[in-house]
């Protein structure tokens, strides 16, 4: 290969690598974006990998190379980021992580190549398993999803190890509570402490997106010390993460005794149809409660659709 050819294909590796960080990414829910930042690790890989096969130089040169114009890459993309505010200096690991598996694995490949039968095999079953320390994290994040969109239609029942991933507390805290005697649940639960912010609660995000074929939402709820109070419920679509509609529908009481909630999930989004959120995309459930319950703990269960 020429140096005029290698040239062009490490300014296309480059180029593909920047742009890359700029297409739309997966940012719907926690576990997308594990899914999303996985990919810098493999991405990343490729690139230092081109780099590696084209730089005409020992291992050792090649590698360092390979690395350092991959993270450089890497720095590049993030500064470009930095006036949207997407910019993440994580993903410059992630970026030299991905690198530095995909150099040791090809270099520990190339040094097999000299040695003695009895060392071969094993270089090689090292190479591999260095390489595939690269795809690991989208292994991971991969297995959580499928996990999860296997159980549809439960969104959450807070009885798996994953399900951090899948919630976060807003102006509140937020554990896992194990099941409680005499309310009949059969698995653990999630208890929220409201604090005196008027809207305190939990945002869950969901794994699978397609609701045309549900009605209702629904979960287990109950104040387990504390007063009666008003908690609504709020759905949004990818486009509206993080907004908060009240409506009528959304809105029920919960008292010291754990209730199904039914939410109908057309009436919800009949009463904020100009916001047009589509049941086809529905990304987040927000349950807030209302009322000012200074170190009340709200219990949630198995939020499902029916």
């Amino acid at each position: 290969m020429s140096a005029g050819v290698r040239l062009l294909v490490l300014a296309g590796v480059g180029i593909l690598a920047v742009t890359g960080h700029f297409m739309p990414g997966l940012d719907g829910s926690v576990l997308e974006n594990g899914v999303r930042n996985s990919l810098h690790v493999i991405g990343f890989a490729v690139v230092a990998t081109v780099i590696f096969e084209i730089v005409p130089a020992g291992i050792v040169v090649r590698g360092l190379v390979a690395v350092m114009v991959a993270g450089l890459i890497g720095v590049i993309a993030e500064y470009a980021q930095t006036p949207s505010g997407r910019s993440d200096i994580v993903d410059i690991y992630r970026d030299l992580s991905g690198a530095g598996c995909a150099v040791v694995g090809r270099a520990i490949w190339m040094s097999s190549i000299s040695a003695g039968p009895r060392f071969r095999l094993a270089l090689r079953t090292a190479s591999v398993l260095v390489t595939l320390l690269a795809f690991s994290p989208l292994a991971y994040w991969l297995g959580i999803t499928g996990s999860y969109l296997n159980k549809l239609p439960t969104i959450l029942d807070f009885d798996g190890k994953h399900d951090s991933y899948l919630f976060h507390s807003i102006n509140a805290s937020t554990e896992i509570l194990e099941p409680a005697a005499g309310d009949g649940s059969a698995g653990n639960a999630v208890g929220v402490r409201l604090s005196r912010a008027g809207r305190s609660g939990i945002a869950v995000s969901t794994v699978g997106y397609d609701w045309r074929d549900y009605s209702i939402l629904a979960f287990d709820a109950g104040i387990v010390d504390g007063p009666p109070g008003t908690v609504t419920v709020h759905i949004n679509d990818k486009a509206h993460i993080g907004r908060f509609f009240d409506t009528t529908a959304g809105k029920f009481t919960v008292t010291d005794k754990m209730q199904r909630i039914r939410i109908p999930i057309d009436s919800v989004l009949t009463e904020i149809s100009e916001q047009n959120i589509e049941k086809s995309d529905i990304r987040q459930i927000v349950i807030l409660a209302r009322d000012r319950q200074t170190g009340a703990l709200l219990r949630i269960d198995d939020i499902h659709l029916e």
